[in-house]
């Protein structure tokens, strides 16, 4: 049998989605799809199970909506059709053989990872899928950050030169400064739209925030104040 790749498996979820009759049958492979991918992602186990509880997650239910049309499948519809449980296994070996290539690390112990013993399986998944969602987020904003520290990067080298070049030189390093910034700005201010599922945007008093997408624990990201400055340095002429 074939070890699965990420091209034998979009081989097999295009093939699934011509195979079956129904059109809800083609949202439940598309969000088995999503799931799977998204779990990846986190580094979180991929089973019916955490699958299932993925997709039925009221975090994740308006993304997959928006996405692929209605949730939907539930763990044991999963379990029932073969067609979908053999589509999380061949993510699961996928997964499988990644982590194969990673060296184990060591957990420190003086940051447990539950807040309490005792807690079932199902609540220990889902702080474990919590956990890899804030890795994930800060993953983000580490890169916006790098990126930001590149725009400003090129802010000194363009300082530096100015003195040297001449004023053709000048204003081509000009126009990349401020198409690297515009790229940055763009970014952040599309990141609600891209990833709906990690920020949202929380409006009070009139005021526009980006937080973290969670139901229970949002983080702000950028202040309304920050925002604000960055649409209005965005759509400036």
């Amino acid at each position: 049998m074939l070890k699965p790749t990420e091209e034998l498996i979009a081989t097999r979820v295009e093939n699934l989605l011509n195979q079956v009759k129904t059109e809800f049958a083609r949202t439940c492979i598309r969000n088995i799809r999503t799931a799977c991918t998204k779990l990846l992602e986190l580094k979180s186990p991929i089973t019916v199970a955490s699958v299932g509880g993925y997709i039925e997650d009221v975090d994740h239910q308006s993304f997959l909506e928006s996405h692929n049309g209605r949730t939907g499948p539930k763990a044991q519809s999963i379990r029932n059709n073969s067609d979908f449980k053999n589509l999380v296994v061949m993510y699961s070996e996928l997964q499988s053989q990644s982590k194969k290539n990673i060296l184990p690390t060591t957990k420190s112990s003086s940051n447990p990872t539950y807040p309490t013993e005792g807690l079932d399986k199902k609540t220990r998944h889902y702080i474990d899928m919590l956990h890899a969602q804030i890795a994930s987020d800060e993953n983000t904003i580490k890169t916006l950050k790098q990126s930001i520290k590149q725009d400003e990067g090129l802010l000194l080298v363009n300082d530096a030169i100015k003195n040297t070049c001449d004023s053709n030189k000048i204003e081509h390093i000009t126009k990349v400064k401020d198409d690297l910034k515009n790229e940055v700005i763009k970014r952040i201010l599309m990141l609600p739209e891209l990833h709906p599922e990690a920020f949202e945007l929380k409006e009070r008093n009139g005021k526009v925030a980006l937080y973290t997408a969670s139901q229970t624990n949002p983080i702000k990201i950028i202040s309304s104040k920050e925002w604000s400055t960055l649409t209005q340095e965005f759509f400036k002429e």
